[in-house]
């Protein structure tokens, strides 16, 4: 199931995503719960399923189908993500990361080669460049913490390929050396990362 307890996958419908969490240790019970636009109600309720252990399985994989997902519901998601019961794993499947907080998909591994790489290359880095400086040096502290070396790639990936833009982004040079400067021994990848967050252009829908 990746590095997080939670997988994201970027498809109208769990069904229609091609993703089939397997495992040649553990047995498997699926619990797949589907809504239009997913509250913090439903969010309160499914975190007491993820509670119950499954019956005739040793792993319960909670997926949630949803269209869409309320701020709130997504503040509540980020807490049972960070820390679930041993027993439980999630699946969440969205139609796009159109007002997915950065936060919730820093706890989200993101299974490239399925469906998702065909909706967008880089997620990860996209939902970080839409976002207000705050919920990018929110997300840069937390990635840190973590020490989650993959999405620091992808954001040093995603600068790159912004590099590589026509025309440049603005700062083009700083973000050059900051993305450069990543890979040098002893350099601080907070301080860095942080610099990027306040170089890119806050993107204004």
């Amino acid at each position: 199931m990746h590095n997080h307890h939670a997988v994201l996958l970027l498809s109208d419908s769990y069904a229609q995503s091609g993703y089939a969490p397997t495992s040649d240790k553990e047995k498997i019970e699926i619990e797949i719960n589907t809504f239009d636009t997913l509250a913090i109600s439903d969010v309160r309720k499914i975190i007491q399923s993820a509670f119950v252990k499954p019956l005739a399985a040793e792993v319960k994989i909670v997926v949630i189908e949803a269209k869409g997902i309320a701020r709130e519901a997504q503040q509540a998601l980020l807490k049972i993500f960070e820390e679930p019961p041993l027993t439980t794993k999630f699946i969440l499947v969205l139609p796009g990361i159109e007002g997915l907080l950065p936060t919730v998909l820093s706890r989200v591994s993101v299974p490239f080669g399925y469906s998702l790489a065909a909706r967008t290359t880089n997620p990860f880095f996209t939902i970080f460049q839409s976002s207000s400086y705050a919920g990018r040096l929110e997300c840069i502290a937390r990635i840190t913490k973590d020490k989650d070396s993959d999405q620091i790639e992808l954001l040093r990936s995603g600068v790159l390929w912004l590099l590589s833009q026509t025309p440049l982004p603005p700062h083009a040079a700083q973000l050059a050396y900051c993305v450069d400067t990543m890979n040098v021994r002893g350099a601080s990848k907070k301080m860095l990362l942080e610099e990027i967050a306040l170089l890119l252009p806050v993107q204004v829908n």
